[in-house]
């Protein structure tokens, strides 16, 4: 696989943002409206990645005695190297950063200090989704052409209920895949702070949702804190919604992606936006 999409303004904070209004990404979605009524609680969700520091304040009690996996170093301490998956992880469920706060994340590492890996890691990232009970899993990586291997574990996860979420990609336009393998795969393009499509977030006809994905502050490695820009932010925005859906509905997977699809703030162009901007 290539590197994990890649990521702009990097700018590591040693202190927690204060004001909800300084997570415009949050307001943005209607995540604090959300939050009234649940905040993912009991929801199992993987972050496929280059790991979690499940150190950070913010995110230690997410995790349970199970870490999760390293594919990297085949072990069960998926600790993070980049920083990368800890920032993704920060979106979903971080104690003040997050979509879904009450979520319980598992790290399933396929991805390098240097956010590269292989499709075969990816493949059994996926693998010990299924046999783990998880969710929704979170996948912020992709690269423009894909194996029938990774295809079909794909389609055999969504087939046993698991909603997979992808990042679109950061190339302007053209296929990211697992993002674009269709039916199996929620694919989510980015939008910025006036809820407007960045010129990285890729075009095709594949695009499911989008969510902020431009200066979004999350947590980041050694308890600090980080603003990255890229799909990759996008895509936890929704892997977060859908938690939080599931924590309230006993519905089918297929079931909360139509919903997330009927209830999203429509827009025009939907090989740009999909469906629209989630809408927590």
């Amino acid at each position: 696989l290539p590197k994990a999409s890649p990521a702009s303004a990097v700018s590591a904070k040693n202190r927690r943002i204060k004001a909800k209004s300084e997570l415009w990404n949050l307001e943005a979605i209607g995540a604090y409206e959300a939050q009234q009524y649940g905040s993912g609680e009991g929801i199992a969700v993987a972050i496929i990645d280059t790991g979690v520091d499940y150190t950070h304040s913010q995110l230690r009690q997410r995790f349970g005695s199970s870490k999760g996996y390293d594919f990297v170093k085949n072990d069960d301490e998926p600790m993070d190297e980049s920083g990368h998956g800890t920032h993704v992880a920060g979106i979903v469920a971080a104690s003040d950063y997050g979509v879904a706060p009450s979520s319980l994340l598992y790290a399933v590492r396929v991805l390098d200090q240097n956010g590269s890996g292989t499709e075969a890691d990816a493949i059994a990232g996926i693998e010990w989704c299924i046999k783990n009970g998880i969710a929704v899993a979170n996948m912020s990586f992709g690269g423009p052409v894909a194996s029938q291997a990774l295809e079909e574990i794909c389609q055999y996860a969504w087939e046993q209920g698991i909603l997979l979420v992808a990042a679109a990609g950061n190339n302007g336009y053209g296929a990211n895949y697992p993002a674009a393998f269709g039916d199996s795969v929620i694919a989510v393009a980015a939008v910025d702070e006036n809820l407007e499509h960045p010129d990285f977030s890729s075009i095709w006809e594949t695009n499911d949702i989008a969510a902020p994905g431009v200066n979004i502050v999350s947590t980041y490695l050694n308890e600090s804190y980080a603003s990255l820009t890229g799909t990759s932010m996008a895509s936890p925005h929704v892997t977060g919604a859908l938690s939080l859906a599931k924590s309230l509905a006993a519905s089918e997977s297929s079931e909360l992606e139509e919903i997330m699809k009927e209830t999203a703030d429509k827009r025009s162009e939907p090989e740009v936006f999909g469906a629209g901007i989630i809408r927590a």
